[in-house]
């Protein structure tokens, strides 16, 4: 999300005068406006398809999912700042049990200065929250192989040992194999230092291995062929007392 343009917002409603209006408002305030959504299905492929940094909920918004539903959605998915405005006798009751500093209240009776206070408000909570993300180490924790049309996140921890097969390599995970189009090199690239290549056919999560028998490494009742010029490295690796 990018931190220097912060002004593309979208509206979620139903109805039509309403959202016309609020549109207006907030592009002669500078803001600009992305969309309307009327159902819950646009709302997901706009998030995903466009660089939305605010949504705007009209509380009235009845279709297929209650409003603090698709509140949660926005913001524990997307990590996006939503402005629910409500009538000044609305229950929020459920909605208010949301716990994120990225949901924010409008009355639906607002001025513009309102408005525009609101909006950046949840700008700076949310540009705040951005640039403290930015700031902490990413941890890879999954990684993800193309299956049947699909993205499949594997854990990394779960990971036991990885077989080269030609142009392809199988995974061999606690919850079953996966077959990824990618050479076991560049696989063991990206999975990290727990990973070591022990043979030309196969590697090994180093946290995953029992024991170590001459040329034979034992993840449990599972073993592999640790290769001739491999074995050194791997007794490197390997915390021996």
């Amino acid at each position: 999300m990018s931190l220097e343009n912060y002004n593309n917002v979208i509206i979620i409603d139903e109805e039509s005068k309403f959202s016309a209006d609020l549109e207006i408002k907030l592009k002669k305030l500078g803001y600009t406006v992305l969309g309307i959504i009327c159902n819950y299905n646009d709302i997901i492929n706009s998030f995903v398809e466009k660089n939305i940094n605010i949504a705007l909920i009209n509380n009235n918004f009845k279709k297929e999912k209650t409003v603090s539903e698709i509140t949660n959605i926005i913001i524990k998915k997307f990590n996006i700042p939503v402005i629910i405005i409500a009538d000044e006798k609305t229950d929020n009751t459920n909605i208010e049990e949301i716990e994120s500093k990225l949901l924010f209240f409008l009355e639906k009776s607002f001025k513009d200065s309102d408005l525009c206070r609101k909006i950046q408000i949840a700008q700076n909570y949310s540009t705040d929250l951005a640039q403290k993300t930015l700031k902490k180490p990413i941890k890879n924790k999954g990684v993800f192989v193309k299956e049947k049309g699909s993205y499949i996140k594997i854990n990394i921890e779960d990971i036991n040992w990885l077989e080269a097969m030609d142009n392809y390599t199988v995974i061999h995970s606690i919850t079953g194999k996966y077959l990824s189009h990618t050479f076991l090199k560049d696989i063991l690239e990206k999975l990290g230092n727990n990973f070591l290549r022990i043979h030309r056919s196969h590697a090994v999560a180093l946290n995953k291995i029992t024991s170590l028998e001459a040329n034979t490494v034992f993840l449990g009742e599972k073993y592999l062929v640790v290769g001739k010029n491999y074995r050194n490295e791997l007794l490197n690796k390997m915390k021996i007392l």
